[in-house]
């Protein structure tokens, strides 16, 4: 496991997740619910949770920042995906 892009820390945290259609989240007034979005940054696949963050500054692992979302792209409401 590679040390933290950000302090250098070696302690990571590896959380992977199965979820399905269960995923939530909300950014603002945005809320999605269904499966996970590709474009978040925090999934492998459309049907969990994967990612990598480090114990010592919190800094979740990736490339940042991020092209702009289908989240902050969609209705403002709640945009369900298939």
């Amino acid at each position: 496991m590679a040390n933290c892009q950000r302090c250098s820390g070696g302690r990571m945290c590896t959380v992977q997740a199965y979820c399905g259609t269960t995923f939530y989240t909300k950014l603002g007034e945005k809320r999605l619910r269904g499966k996970i979005p590709p474009d978040m940054g925090i999934g492998s696949d459309l049907d969990g949770v994967f990612f990598e963050y480090c114990f010592d500054c919190g800094q979740i692992k990736g490339d940042w920042p991020l092209e702009t979302t289908r989240l902050e792209r969609g209705n403002p409401k709640t945009e369900e995906f298939p």
